[in-house]
């Protein structure tokens, strides 16, 4: 990636995974809709994406508050049962990436990600973030 007011070379990552019986597309995009909605970003957006390791898989989009711009938050999908049966996992398992500092950029209005992250975060602006618990 290029270095720009959305993409660092170093990131965060919330990373997980659901393994349940019969799992859907539903189900994985269900889970980021409402995620995401915990920090009233309700306009999540799919794309279909290549994975070596999961099919389906989407990257997921948010819309930024301030510029109306769609960032990149994330991507997902659902394993597939080759990577599972070496592994003796009979049923469904989704996984997800999600990018934290563009979470944070969406919720904040923040619009470089740089002022939140790396060396030249904008360290008054952290200070006088409000905390979420």
């Amino acid at each position: 990636d290029t270095i720009d007011s959305t993409h660092l070379l170093e990131f965060f990552q919330i990373e997980g995974w659901v393994m349940a019986e019969d799992l859907s597309v539903r189900d994985l995009m269900g889970t980021f809709e409402e995620f995401y909605a915990q920090f009233g970003i309700t306009d999540v957006q799919f794309k279909p994406h290549y994975n070596p390791y999961t099919e389906p898989s989407f990257e997921l989009f948010g819309r930024h508050p301030e510029t109306d711009e769609l960032i990149e938050i994330g991507n997902s999908g659902i394993f597939r049962e080759e990577v599972l049966t070496p592994l003796g996992v009979e049923c469904d398992v989704m996984a997800w990436g999600l990018a934290l500092e563009r979470l944070a950029m969406l919720y904040t209005g923040a619009e470089d990600i740089r002022d939140l992250h790396g060396t030249l975060a904008d360290l008054e602006f952290l200070r006088n973030a409000e905390v979420i618990y």
